[in-house]
C-alpha cells in the first residue's frame, strides 16, 4: 500500500525519558490487513541553544495479511505477461510476519530567524526478522512457499518540524535505506533504495 497511518501515544518519564506506543489496527487497506504494534524508548541527551541531540530504541512486531503475491491489479491484467508475469488466477492470501528492532540518533537545529521551524537529521540501524507464508494460485501451481529472511540495514532521515503552538507540532521527513536485493536464484546481488515520505501531527496534552 502507498499510504499507511499509525496512531501513537507518547508518555513522558523521569530523567528526560519518554515511552511511545504505536498501533496499526487490523483494518483492510488496499488489499492488505496489518496488525502491528511498536514500542519505543527515547531520551533527550543534549539540549542547547543551537542544537539538540536525542536517542531512540524501538521495536515492532505483528503481521500483515493480504494479496501480497497476486494483488487485485495483477489478477485483473489476465494474460498480459508484462503486468501479470506469474499468470495469477486469483488474489493470494499471504501472511507476512514482522519482527524488527533498531536504534536512531537525531539532531535538531532550530533556526535563529524562524524559531518555530526546526530542521532535523537522523541516522539509525535496524535489524529485521521476516517470514512470508505464500498462498497463491497461478497456472497449474498452488504456491505454499515460505520465505524467511533476517539481517540489518542502516537508514537516514531528513525533515523539518513546525511548532505551530505550544501544543501542536507538524513535522515531515524523507526516509532512506539501501536494501540488498537478489531477484532470482544465482542472479547477481544489487542495491536498491527504499525511499518514503512521512508526516506526523502531534498534540501535547500537557
Amino acid at each position: 500500500t502507498s499510504v499507511l497511518a499509525r496512531p501513537r501515544l507518547t508518555v513522558g518519564l523521569p530523567a528526560r525519558f519518554a515511552a511511545t506506543l504505536g498501533y496499526i489496527p487490523p483494518l483492510e487497506i488496499d488489499g492488505v490487513t496489518p496488525h502491528l504494534v511498536t514500542l519505543a524508548l527515547e531520551r533527550l541527551l543534549y539540549d542547547g541553544r543551537r542544537w539538540r541531540l536525542g536517542m531512540r530504541l524501538h521495536g515492532q512486531a505483528g503481521r500483515v495479511d493480504g494479496d501480497i503475491t497476486c494483488d487485485r491489479d495483477t489478477v485483473a491484467a489476465g494474460e498480459d505477461r508484462d503486468r501479470n508475469p506469474l499468470g495469477c488466477l486469483a488474489r493470494s492470501s499471504d501472511r507476512l510476519e514482522v519482527r524488527t528492532a533498531g536504534a536512531d540518533a537525531t539532531v535538531a537545529l532550530p533556526l535563529a530567524g524562524a524559531p518555530r521551524l526546526e530542521p532535523f537529521l537522523g541516522v539509525g540501524i535496524n535489524y529485521f526478522d521476516l517470514e512470508l507464508a505464500v498462498d497463491a494460485r497461478y497456472g497449474n501451481v498452488i504456491d505454499r512457499t515460505r520465505l524467511v529472511t533476517s539481517g540489518s540495514a542502516w537508514n537516514a532521515t531528513l525533515g523539518i518540524a513546525w511548532l505551530a503552538t505550544e501544543r501542536w507540532v507538524l513535522s515531515g521527513e524523507v526516509f532512506y535505506t539501501p536494501l540488498e536485493v537478489q531477484r532470482r536464484f544465482a542472479a547477481p546481488r544489487r542495491t536498491e533504495e527504499l525511499v518514503n515520505a512521512r508526516a506526523m501531527l502531534r498534540y501535547r496534552l500537557r
